[in-house]
């Protein structure tokens, strides 16, 4: 018995084969916020990729997560990421 499939079921099924080397290599990083005082835990992370996800864990607050550098490290980055300012209700962002 042969099976036909349509044009849109192969293209997604192309999509499906491409994409998938991505959806398995990608990690999830933790970030404890204020869990013991004014700190990030861990305080940096190395080797994180544009398909991998920060999750923060708010403890205390407010506090946000923002980007910058480490020149200037208290100003937000141009163009960078900015969580914006969270009043913590036991929430994950």
């Amino acid at each position: 018995m042969l099976y036909y499939m349509s044009w849109s079921q192969f293209l997604g099924n192309c999509l499906l084969l491409i994409s998938s080397p991505y959806l398995v290599l990608a990690a999830n990083f933790d970030v404890n916020v204020a869990q013991s005082g004014l700190t990030y835990t861990p305080d940096h992370l190395d080797n994180v990729a544009p398909q991998d996800t920060v999750t923060f864990h708010w403890s205390a607050g407010p506090h946000s997560a923002t980007q910058g550098t480490l020149a200037s490290p208290c100003s937000p980055l141009s163009g960078g990421f900015d969580s914006g300012l969270y009043v913590p209700s036991y929430r994950t962002v």
